[in-house]
């Protein structure tokens, strides 16, 4: 039997409104749960587009980086038997370029050309040319490099072949020579990526020869497609005298497959706001992490170039016991241009530490040139003060903007008579018997700003120790550079084999946030 309703229509209208009145709370949290779950949805995407670029940016200045010291580092090949064929002539070009031609070298052939009123060539090493001098195209060349005192650059395609040729050039006595090679490209113009290169792992990257990154321009490749397309950076690098732009973009997602993945889980999940806000934070605090760790990576990456200019390992001498320490500054990720070198000259011990203002490409690839210039002078026998006053017309502070002081000797090592020429550097310290005192020395103007250089001579106690160090090792903002020269030798007025001795030093005296880079050479005598 149905129920008959006796409600009249007054009380039918206010349950109507009761049931209005239990919903609207409902209604009001879905709303503004729609709101605020829009609201993080949209900061969500934006995050992660923000930081996507940002990390891309980041890689792409890191790859950038290290082609840029590349650029380094082609030059100081071409330009040590450039050097030497300045000072000697053409006799030993084949010896002195030999181990950059083929197998793990860089180029596949070389060619050495004496200049004057015009190119005459004099000796070839490696492999023929594609397009030797005197071409035009390799004469271009060899006119930047002329010109700009730096890595002459061309681009050289064919219907069969791509090739980057690149020049350097030096005078000396013997005359102005320029030095000319060449370099294979994939013809395809694709390449795989190397997976043990911090540096483009798992990225997308795409190589063009100039400042726009045309089709016609491009040098290599792992894209299947171009242009990049999606989130991408583009940096354009000064390479020598020539200038290549870089584009990168990721495979996959930098920031992981949860950022990716965020904007539809706050979305789809925004009855969980408050969960989703925490694990929004974890993300962000992860991309921090991660930035954290891309930056340390650079700076670690750049120690690394940095090191690659310096010498692989010291000559063993008779008597002589040598160690070396580099540390780069903690700040930034740019190379710098401190130097150390020694050299073994038929039984004589050479050695030099110099310092070039400033950071960056630009003063690693001065602090390059000089340390391998000095070297050939060097070789060739010329005294610590001749040595000073040569490389001095390499450099001119009011045309180029850079100076740099460098400690220049050779010592003997059989008697541990040691003499030196000083280009405003830090004089060095002898340590022996629990002493240490800075040696007086004939200081002359930095390399760069002026001539003149006078000699001094010393000599070392058997077990004594010669301190040859750059000023970031004693420098510091705000008070005299001769407090942190006593610092110094206070630290080094302990009794410690050698290589305890750099530690030590460098643990006693370098900040933990250190703002400039260190070298130190050390050389004791055993008579």
């Amino acid at each position: 039997m149905s129920q008959i309703s006796t409600d009249t229509p007054s009380q039918r209208a206010g349950f109507r409104r009761r049931r209005l009145a239990v919903h609207a709370p409902a209604f009001g949290v879905l709303v503004v749960g729609v709101v605020v779950t829009s609201i993080f949805a949209s900061a969500s995407a934006n995050s992660y587009r923000h930081s996507e670029q940002t990390l891309t940016n980041l890689q792409t200045s890191l790859a950038a980086s290290v082609i840029q010291a590349s650029a380094a580092d082609l030059q100081q090949k071409l330009q040590t038997p450039a050097v030497i064929a300045a000072q000697n002539g053409g006799a030993t070009f084949a010896k002195s370029m030999s181990p950059s031609i083929g197998g793990a070298g860089s180029f596949v052939g070389a060619e050495l050309l004496k200049l004057g009123a015009g190119a005459q060539t004099v000796a070839a090493v490696g492999a023929s040319l594609e397009q030797p001098p005197p071409d035009p195209v390799a004469m271009t060349a060899i006119a930047e490099a002329r010109k700009s005192n730096t890595l002459g650059v061309v681009h050289l395609i064919g219907a069969d072949y791509q090739r980057i040729g690149y020049a350097a050039v030096a005078s000396g006595p013997a005359g102005t020579y320029a030095v000319y090679a060449e370099q294979t490209l994939p013809t395809d113009r694709k390449v795989a990526t190397d997976p043990t290169n911090p540096a483009v792992q798992d990225l997308v990257v795409a190589i063009y020869f100039g400042s726009s990154p045309s089709s016609q321009a491009l040098i290599e490749t792992n894209a299947e497609d171009l242009p990049l397309r999606g989130v991408h950076a583009v940096e354009t690098i000064p390479f020598g005298a020539a200038t290549l732009s870089l584009a990168i973009a990721a495979k996959g997602s930098l920031t992981g497959g949860f950022a990716a993945n965020q904007t539809t889980i706050i979305t789809v999940g925004g009855a969980l706001i408050s969960v989703l806000i925490a694990a929004l934070v974890d993300v962000l605090a992860r991309r921090r992490r991660r930035a954290e760790r891309e930056a340390e990576q650079s700076r670690q990456i750049s120690a690394t170039l940095q090191r690659s200019l310096l010498p692989v390992r010291l000559p063993e001498i008779a008597n002589v016991e040598m160690d070396a320490r580099y540390q780069p500054a903690t700040a930034g990720i740019s190379v710098g241009g401190d130097w150390y070198d020694a050299v073994d000259v038929d039984g004589k011990l050479y050695f030099s530490v110099g310092d070039v203002a400033g950071h960056g490409l630009r003063a690693a690839t001065l602090m390059g040139r000089l340390r391998t210039s000095i070297g050939a002078y060097m070789i060739d026998g010329d005294s610590p003060d001749e040595i000073l006053g040569k490389i001095g017309r390499l450099l001119d502070v009011s045309a180029d903007g850079q100076f740099a002081t460098a400690l220049c000797g050779w010592m003997d090592p059989l008697n541990g008579e040691v003499t030196f020429a000083n280009a405003g550097h830090p004089e060095p310290l002898v340590i022996a018997n629990g002493t240490c005192r800075a040696l007086d020395s004939n200081v002359g103007p930095p390399i760069g700003v002026g001539g003149g250089y006078r000699l001094t001579t010393a000599k070392i106690p058997s077990g004594g120790t010669l301190l040859a160090y750059t000023d970031g090792l004693v420098e510091r903002r705000g008070e005299p550079i001769t407090l942190g020269v006593d610092r110094l030798c206070k630290a080094a007025s302990v009794d410690l084999p050698l290589d305890r001795l750099l530690d030590h030093l460098l643990h006693e005296l370098v900040p933990l946030q250190a703002g400039d880079d260190i070298a130190v050479l050390a050389i004791r005598t055993h008579l």
